[in-house]
């Protein structure tokens, strides 16, 4: 079996968390473990709905919420599942089979929107970040072996995928999955996409330059607000 930890905020717009939760619910195959960052909109009957028991860590960062969600879980392979990606059905099912061997991994990406600009991000993500540079962001759905786990992720706002990633470094080098995880392109589309684009290379250049990840996520979040709640973190 395989622990997922998902780190969900007022999804009842995600039209991908319903996906999800349907996704995972087989307790044979999983163990689903989420954490709700005190969502205000209906993400709670949701998860009733679908009869999915939930932890709430209010006023938390997504980072406190995975790091709370791979201490609860039982198995020593965990997948931190973004909660507006999709992994397609042979990439789930290939992971039940060949996850034993995993010490750190993540699915190919793709955008679900068409365009060249999107297109590059998921190339260079998949070939260069991944490839060489060893981060895996989270929407690509991060699979790790526990054991690699030595470290919690870093309590911070922003780019704690990064960190983790970091970290994981110490042990070994991230694996390619060869099945995709279609992620939303909700903020290229809400804020234009080579806006977004743009934003992203300098909100990357402030982390590394040693800006702090709370300053950094008002522009992040702005208008959006996917990842936690704002007005309590700053």
């Amino acid at each position: 079996m395989i622990s997922v930890i998902l780190s969900c905020f007022n999804e009842t717009n995600n039209p991908y968390f319903p996906r999800l939760l349907e996704q995972f619910k087989n307790q044979d195959k999983f163990e689903l473990i989420v954490v709700d960052g005190g969502s205000s909109d209906s993400t709670h009957a949701v998860l009733n709905a679908h009869a999915i028991p939930y932890l709430v860590l209010e006023n938390s960062t997504r980072a406190a919420r995975l790091h709370h969600g791979i201490e609860q879980a039982s198995f020593e392979h965990i997948l931190l599942q973004h909660p507006r990606s999709l992994i397609e059905p042979e990439g789930i099912a290939y992971l039940l089979s060949h996850h034993a061997p995993l010490n750190w991994a993540a699915f190919k990406h793709r955008f679900d929107h068409k365009h060249l600009l999107l297109r590059y991000i998921s190339w260079y993500s998949n070939r260069v970040r991944v490839g060489k540079k060893q981060i895996t962001y989270l929407d690509h759905c991060i699979v790790l072996n526990r054991n690699c786990y030595t470290e919690a992720i870093p309590d911070i706002a922003i780019f704690e995928d990064t960190a983790l990633s970091y970290q994981l470094q110490k042990h070994t080098a991230p694996q390619l999955l060869p099945f995709y995880a279609t992620t939303s392109a909700i903020r290229f589309l809400d804020r234009g996409i080579l806006r977004q684009f743009l934003m992203n290379q300098s909100l990357k250049l402030l982390y590394h330059s040693g800006v702090s990840p709370k300053v950094i996520n008002r522009f992040y979040e702005s208008k959006l607000n996917l990842n936690q709640i704002n007005a309590k973190i700053f």
